[in-house]
């Protein structure tokens, strides 16, 4: 009877040790032999394109003055085909990841000078289509003795969606910092700016020491002694004085040509 439960127990223990040896074999295995993706998914991860900034898309203004072989931004460059009409003499075209161009500080800023009011417009349209997660500038943070100031003069300037391409690339903050007689309030306008324009301190520094407002006794800015680009608003208002002068002369004329007593009078004449 000893001897069986001895025969038992000698068979037990080498089951068990049977068992560990298996598991200890099964660990080296997927050690030595880890497990893999199926390869199509890994083609299929691998060969999936970043987006690009599509050149195509570009507004006409834009590529005539900010194509990126134009527009240097630190971003890294693809190839890409060139717009039909691009300048004569650019063939070899590149662009950006469009996470990377979205994210610049100023990405457009080469288009607000040499484009019209009316183009910049459709620029500051596409680039808020293109890159809908970029926030737009957050006066509502700035201490109340600049707020109206930078806000309204930013709008002035022709920031009119609040872009922060459009604020960031002036580069000044108007002289409105002026307005603020606490240090404090000077301090946080400067942190204010970095924040928004993703600028290092000492472009923000610089911000706050150009472009001062001028004004006369009323208080109201004064006009500049040298000649300056008409602003956004005063084109509009040319061309709705215009349009509504031109529509009331074909309006006089048609009146006079269809009236039914001057077609009398013009029977009774002839």
């Amino acid at each position: 009877m000893e001897l069986k439960n001895s025969l038992i127990l000698l068979l037990f223990i080498k089951g068990i040790a049977t068992a560990k040896h298996v598991e200890y074999a099964r660990q080296l295995h997927e050690q030595d032999n880890p497990p893999t993706r199926p390869r199509s998914l890994e083609l299929h991860v691998r060969d999936t394109p970043t987006p690009t900034l599509d050149l195509s898309s570009l507004p006409s203004c834009v590529q005539a003055n900010c194509l990126p072989n134009s527009m240097k931004l630190n971003c890294p460059t693809v190839s890409a085909d060139c717009p039909t009409d691009v300048p004569s003499g650019s063939k070899d075209c590149f662009t950006y990841p469009l996470s990377c161009f979205c994210a610049a500080p100023t990405p457009i800023t080469c288009a607000f000078h040499p484009c019209s009011w009316w183009d910049w417009m459709n620029v500051e349209d596409w680039f808020k289509n293109l890159c809908p997660a970029v926030k737009p500038i957050d006066y509502s943070t700035l201490p109340s003795c600049a707020r109206d100031c930078i806000s309204n003069n930013a709008f002035d300037y022709g920031c009119i969606t609040s872009d922060a391409t459009c604020f960031c690339s002036h580069n000044s903050v108007f002289g409105c910092e002026k307005k603020c007689k606490n240090t404090k309030d000077v301090d946080a306008i400067l942190n204010w700016y970095t924040a928004q324009c993703h600028a290092p301190m000492a472009s923000a520094s610089n911000a706050l020491n150009s472009a001062p407002i001028e004004t006369d006794k009323a208080g109201a800015p004064s006009p500049p002694i040298k000649k300056r680009k008409l602003r956004w608003y005063e084109v509009m208002a040319i061309i709705v004085f215009v349009a509504t002068a031109i529509a009331l002369v074909v309006g006089v004329i048609l009146i006079w040509m269809f009236d039914p007593e001057s077609i009398k009078e013009k029977i009774k004449t002839s």
